[in-house]
């Protein structure tokens, strides 16, 4: 097949399971024969003036950039760069010959689809979670994450939740049913995410005695300050007890601040790669305290690393403990239960070991990109069959 992806970033920048997603997926389907092409900025919010090269191959992935980014603070504002991406997958389509369109959400839905209609091209999209939530007909989610200006992000969610794609991925159960709300069962395709086990020692690492460990994006709706909450109150019982934040986000300067006195806190920005592994399986327990996930990726990455976790009972969450049984749940936004829980992992040598075993033999069995990479082919030759 001949297979047109379209993304807000791609690879390098890489800033949650999203874009993990597109480029291992894209890089798979590339190894199993097929003609993978990327659309995408060349620029990204945190990198206004980049000079990767507009067209480039990427492990076998023929990589398109645009000239220019997506306007994040003010959806509006990338109206007329949604027009540039609009024309310019319309000229690759006719040129390359490409058979089946995924756009991934936001932004890249409305002109891929367009550009696929306009080409006679079947278009898949690719659903992450919906974020149009909570009240004032789900405005209230929106107003947390980009203020007043989030009506426009509300607006283009509402719009793309309506749009005419011939199939829907998604990566969780708990997100199929979100979307089920705007697209039939029968067109939803849960794909779960996975990880590359291959970047991992296979070794039992020694841990660091006490080590609690975020890795991710210091937004509103990680709920960082939970953790650090948490933490506070085991000093007293555990006075080893240390707490590493690795990344950066909107609340980042909020959360040093917050911390400032606690000489027990370490702020790490952004780990990749092998810095990132090495964090992973140094710590004694993993925590993700999000009240909010499609999926959670990091999950699997910590128990690739024999990591457990601890989580909040959300339903995207709830789901990968039932598959993986790699870690504990906690209550949603309950901070003792949160510490209980880690001080059971940090205090029960066993019960840490078992889970992390369990985790990680449930990615090395289940969670695979190639496997992944398979199921999206399925659906794209069933959609193109149908077509």
């Amino acid at each position: 097949m001949k297979i047109l992806i379209g993304c807000e970033v791609f690879y390098p920048y890489v800033y949650g399971g999203g874009e993990v997603f597109a480029y291992e997926v894209s890089r798979q389907l590339a190894k199993m024969g097929h003609e993978v092409h990327i659309v995408c900025p060349r620029e990204s919010f945190d990198r206004p003036n980049s000079q990767l090269p507009l067209l480039s191959s990427v492990d076998g992935v023929t990589v398109h950039r645009i000239r220019g980014e997506f306007t994040y603070r003010r959806g509006i504002q990338s109206l007329p760069y949604m027009l540039r991406m609009y024309i310019e997958t319309s000229r690759i389509i006719r040129e390359t010959g490409i058979q089946i369109v995924n756009a991934q959400t936001f932004r890249p839905c409305l002109p891929l689809l367009a550009a696929a209609k306009k080409n006679c091209v079947p278009c898949t999209v690719t659903i992450f979670d919906i974020y149009s939530r909570g009240s004032m007909f789900g405005l209230e989610n929106w107003f947390k994450f980009y203020g007043t200006f989030g009506i426009f992000g509300w607006m283009m969610e509402q719009v793309i939740l309506r749009l005419p794609f011939s199939r829907v991925i998604t990566n969780s159960n708990a997100s199929k049913n979100k979307i089920r709300k705007f697209f039939p069962s029968a067109r939803i395709h849960v794909v779960k995410c996975a990880v590359d086990l291959q970047n991992y020692p296979r070794n039992y690492p020694n841990k660091v005695p006490g080590m609690v460990l975020y890795l991710g994006r210091l937004a509103y709706y990680k709920n960082v300050e939970d953790l650090v909450e948490a933490v506070a109150r085991l000093k007293p019982e555990r006075n080893d007890v240390t707490l590493t934040i690795a990344g950066t986000g909107p609340l980042e300067s909020g959360l040093r601040k917050m911390t400032g006195s606690m000489d027990y806190v370490t702020f790490i920005s952004n780990p990749k790669g092998s810095d990132k592994i090495k964090l992973l399986r140094s710590a004694e327990v993993f925590v993700i305290p999000s009240s909010e996930e499609g999926f959670g990726i990091v999950l699997l990455e910590s128990n690739a690393a024999y990591t457990p976790f601890v989580c909040y009972d959300i339903p995207a969450l709830k789901e990968l403990v039932q598959e993986t049984q790699g870690g504990l749940l906690a209550k949603c936004r309950n901070v003792d239960d949160l510490s209980k829980q880690i001080l059971r992992i940090i205090e029960h040598k066993t019960l840490a070991r078992r889970l992390a075993m369990s985790g990680h033999n449930a990615v090395e069995k289940r969670f695979s990109w190639a496997h992944t990479a398979e199921r999206i082919e399925r659906i794209f030759q069933d959609t193109l069959n149908a077509s």
